[in-house]
């Protein structure tokens, strides 16, 4: 018998993030590597034609000036302009420094004067006009691109660096840029707001952003059969991780169409296979069933469910009452399956806490949603659960290649080559953070003998009783969109413990 087997990125062939559209390329051909909604409809993008249109921007920035080290900010909602432009930047030796796009005017300048950006791509009119009232106190901002050019006609346009690349007159600088960065190099800055003081910029290597792809590869989060919806914002690392991770695997990256009110629909119909999320989508899909069945029953269904998918796992039997529980229950399942397009092989919740109760009911309907545990210091990796070891309602375990500790007061400590260089012109807080290899989190938590993580609270939270016991204060747990340089969208509060801080 004969065995067929997809052709996948090699780690030994790409050594920086800046190659790795071409080596994709190279590898997957005119495989889809993105599609978007456009007029028509559906649009697709293959490996070849996407490392092509990387190489053009990257000239073209060349042309203009963009040169090794420098800052480029993106100012835009996720979108495959912001792949193109990302990558263009990490291939001309640029830093490519993202800004959410809910970010403030106030918020836009901290980054871009921190950073001390040259240039900034900027999605459309709305978002040039926060850098332009501030642009004259930016003394290192020399140009500014845009990629919606309606209403911003006498600036400069992504298309414009676009067809202006195509010329091969930068190719042999490209070339060369390409060959002399370093794995070690800094390949984005990606800002994050601390306990005290503005947003702090965390420097993420390409030798970082690889370590994460490997391990993506390693724990079969992504294959190159899968399909990815993205609608998380790329100015975060998880959607980043996601990005890099699709590339490196040959996954089809599916962007969200622009309406945040129509992720559930989109996600019906373009049925992808894995979803990297945020809590509020799951909750909201289970709140639209849960809604509408009797607890009791429903409660009999999800306990039914997660033993016949367990016991099945392992081939132990199951028995004839509960199967029959599970089979009354499969016309529910089978429709939380079908919100998700049916075709889903496994989610990630990130960026918030997730309840128990909603895993179980994912998982008891087929649909696995894992979560973990990891912050932007950390490449927003750091303990991970698969769909082989898991444990719902803990963060997972130490990802290959690295280590969790728990301090002696409880602090968790991590330690490997996920975690970032230091803080962006600012040794003293890096040094804070970083002792002796060991990254401090200032999340407390426990591990199991198992070797699980479970977070019981925060550092700063600490109450000394009367006894002199320490006791951590009772956190609350948000469950929102996105934290977006110093402001957190409003949402929805329930107590309980911090899982995530991405």
């Amino acid at each position: 018998m004969s065995t067929t087997t997809r052709p996948a990125v090699s780690a030994a062939a790409v050594r920086t993030i800046a190659e790795l559209p071409f080596v994709a390329a190279t590898t997957y051909g005119e495989r889809a590597a993105l599609r978007s909604r456009g007029k028509p409809g559906w649009h697709s993008v293959s490996f070849r034609q996407l490392a092509e249109t990387v190489g053009a921007i990257a000239r073209g920035l060349i042309e203009t000036g963009v040169g090794p080290g420098d800052r480029v900010c993106v100012l835009a909602e996720t979108r495959p302009e912001w792949t193109y432009a990302g990558l263009a930047v990490a291939a001309a030796g640029g830093i490519v420094v993202p800004i959410y796009p809910s970010s403030s005017t106030e918020e836009c300048e901290w980054v871009l004067g921190n950073s001390g950006a040259r240039t900034v791509i900027c999605e459309n009119a709305a978002q040039l006009a926060k850098v332009e009232r501030v642009r004259g106190r930016l003394p290192d901002l020399v140009s500014v691109v845009v990629i919606d050019a309606a209403g911003a006609e006498a600036t400069d346009t992504l298309a414009r660096l676009h067809e202006d690349g195509r010329s091969p007159a930068q190719q042999d600088e490209l070339d060369r840029r390409l060959a002399a960065i370093d794995p070690g190099d800094a390949c984005l800055i990606i800002y994050t707001s601390g306990t005290t003081g503005p947003p702090k910029g965390c420097v993420l290597t390409h030798r970082n952003w690889l370590t994460l792809c490997a391990i993506s590869e390693e724990l079969s989060y992504l294959d190159g059969d899968d399909v990815v919806y993205l609608f998380l914002p790329l100015a975060h690392v998880f959607a980043q991780i996601v990005q890099f991770a699709s590339l490196y695997s040959g996954a089809e990256l599916v962007y969200c169409g622009g309406d945040p009110r129509k992720v559930v629909a989109e996600m019906a119909k373009t049925q992808p296979t894995f979803v990297p999320s945020v809590p509020r989508v799951f909750e909201k899909v289970y709140t639209l069933f849960a809604s509408a069945c009797d607890p009791a029953w429903l409660s009999r269904a999800v306990a039914a469910g997660l033993e016949v998918r367990r016991k099945r796992a392992t081939g132990a039997e199951v028995l004839a009452e509960t199967l029959a529980a599970f089979d009354e229950a499969e016309a529910l399942f089978a429709k939380v399956r079908g919100a998700f397009g049916g075709r889903l092989r496994q989610a990630l919740s990130g960026a918030a806490p997730i309840s128990p109760a909603v895993l179980e009911f994912f998982h008891a309907a087929g649909v696995p949603v894992l979560e973990g545990y990891g912050m932007t210091e950390t490449t927003g990796l750091g303990t991970v659960n698969t769909l082989a070891h898991h444990r719902l309602g803990k963060v997972g375990v130490a990802s290959p290649g690295t280590e969790v500790s728990i301090a002696d007061d409880g602090e968790i400590m991590m330690r490997g080559p996920h975690v970032f260089a230091g803080y962006w012109r600012d040794p003293d807080a890096t040094a804070d953070m970083v002792v002796d290899g060991w990254l401090h989190t200032g999340d407390l938590g426990e591990i199991d003998g198992d070797g699980f993580v479970t977070i019981t609270g925060r550092k700063k939270d600490i109450i000394i009783t009367a006894g002199g016991k320490n006791i951590a204060r009772p956190t609350w747990r948000t469950s929102c969109a996105s934290r977006a340089g110093s402001h957190t969208r409003s949402c929805s509060v329930t107590r309980g413990p911090i899982r995530w801080r991405w």
